[in-house]
């Protein structure tokens, strides 16, 4: 949270999202706790949120045979996978999805 009490983004940007009939470029906005995904860039009204909660985040470019793959597991949406375009991006998104479900477990042990 920023000095506001607002969420702060930790990221955004296009990624490829696995569906049942391929991977589809949608925008991303990551906040602290929550991911977002838009069909563009000049929407404003998510698609999808996800809140990551109790989420972990790993990398699967090797058991998915493709490079760049990021698998981000919550209890409450499941499994989702993302494709980075190459591999600064990879980590980058990596890093900022793994701190942001990091700090939500961080989060839950902290909670009154």
């Amino acid at each position: 949270m920023n000095a506001n009490g607002n969420p702060v983004l930790l990221k955004h940007g296009y990624l490829k999202r696995k569906t049942v009939i391929g991977w589809e470029r949608k925008y991303f906005r990551l906040l602290e706790d929550a991911l977002f995904m838009f069909v563009s860039h000049t929407n404003n009204i998510p698609q999808q949120d996800v809140s990551l909660l109790g989420g972990s985040v790993e990398d699967v470019s090797w058991k998915l045979k493709k490079n760049c793959c990021i698998l981000v597991q919550t209890e409450k949406d499941g499994k989702i996978y993302l494709n980075c375009e190459n591999n600064t991006e990879f980590k980058e998104w990596y890093d900022a999805l793994y701190f942001a479900t990091t700090v939500s477990k961080l989060a839950e042990y902290c909670s009154p």
